[in-house]
């Protein structure tokens, strides 16, 4: 089931209204920096891993129509890696029951959704400006704490 769930997320997440995609990001960074707990609070933590899941669905994303080898092999590493932290969200939430835990269940492919159409508009944005996606410093920013969590 949960497979399901994540693949839908990851093909349907260009679907959400544009209005999501006026939100501003905070920095990861900077989020962590003021929430001393991040790494600890599974609330905090949770977070952290759906904002982690948006971004590399959208890095996903940014590999469509690519048919070159290495760039396929390189959309499957951001694919298994959007479904990695989306899976840590989920197993979160499971591990920490609350009386609205069916909901917030329902709620994380939303809120990947969401954050996935917020950094494919800065991508596109980024990489029509400067031509690179990771000039935008907040995807930049945020990717290289994604990655860091990884390694942990």
């Amino acid at each position: 089931m949960r497979n399901i769930v994540i693949s839908l997320v990851l093909f349907t997440y260009p679907c959400v209204a544009q209005s999501d995609n006026n939100r501003e990001l905070v920095p990861l960074e900077r989020f962590i920096s003021q929430n001393s707990s991040a790494m600890s609070d599974p609330p905090t933590l949770q977070y952290l891993t759906i904002r982690c899941s948006g971004l590399y669905a959208a890095i996903q994303k940014a590999f469509d129509g690519e048919t070159d080898p290495d760039r396929v092999d390189m959309q499957n590493t951001f694919k298994a890696k959007s479904e990695k932290y989306l899976r840590l969200a989920f197993d979160i939430e499971l591990r920490n029951k609350t009386p609205k835990t069916d909901d917030n269940i329902k709620e994380i492919p939303r809120q990947v959704v969401s954050l996935a159409n917020i950094y494919v508009d800065r991508m596109k944005n980024a990489r029509l400006r400067f031509g690179s996606f990771f000039e935008d410093k907040i995807v930049k920013g945020d990717y290289d704490i994604c990655e860091g969590m990884s390694k942990d």
